[in-house]
């Protein structure tokens, strides 16, 4: 799995490293690898999974707590094995995040704070 990153250099470029070992630990416990992930900046998502297996992460999670970031990049990869929100999709989160739900709450009340 590569992390490509829109801008290199920047402070988001020092902490890919960290996000990649945390990535790479859910994946292995979900069963299942992104081909790629991408950090960039999006409008409207704070991430998204392709059916090629290419996960994307909003570039201002680097704002958020860690278990926000850790929420977000779970939220992708369990979408690498379950395309949609159904309750099977919900139950994989809570399987590897007892209580994501703190941390979901968390990125929707602050999203406009961290965006900007």
């Amino acid at each position: 799995m590569r992390i490509i990153e829109k801008k290199p250099g920047t402070q988001k470029g020092r902490n890919l490293r960290s996000g990649s070992k945390r990535v790479n630990s859910y994946a292995i416990k979900a069963g299942t690898h992104p081909s790629k992930v991408n950090i960039k900046k999006m409008k409207t998502r704070w991430g998204s999974a392709s059916k090629d297996n290419v996960i994307n992460l909003n570039e201002h999670l680097l704002k958020a707590p860690k278990g926000a970031i850790d929420y977000a990049i779970l939220h992708e990869i369990c979408h690498l094995k379950i395309r949609n929100h159904s309750h099977r999709f919900w139950e994989l989160v809570r399987k590897f995040m007892p209580g994501y739900e703190e941390n979901r709450k968390w990125l929707e009340a602050n999203s406009t704070r961290i965006v900007e």
